[in-house]
């Protein structure tokens, strides 16, 4: 399999907003995923190890369909932070994180 990677460093920041609450999206998608600063997303986050794979936005939500995964050893490397705006129960604008 393949040994490509995706790194977000450590010290380094991602931000990603929207002027709609909740309507940001961020993936990370290669064979090695590697996540070792500050992602902040308002909306959802997706770390995805795959050689190949689709990935749709479905109502707010990603869809995601692996086509040909990863293979051998850690392909997801996780050691920094993700997080995103606080919400409270029951808002329609939630933030998720999909590994």
């Amino acid at each position: 399999g393949s040994t490509s990677t995706v790194q977000v460093d450590a010290g380094a920041s991602v931000t990603v907003a929207n002027t709609n609450p909740g309507s940001a999206y961020f993936a990370m998608v290669a064979p090695r995923v590697v996540q070792r600063g500050v992602v902040s997303t308002d909306g959802s986050t997706a770390y995805v190890a795959a050689e190949q794979a689709d990935i749709r936005i479905n109502q707010g939500l990603f869809d995601i369909n692996v086509l040909v995964g990863a293979e051998g050893g850690t392909v997801i490397d996780h050691t920094g932070t993700t997080t995103g705006r606080s919400v409270n129960d029951g808002d329609p604008n939630d933030n998720r994180i999909y590994m």
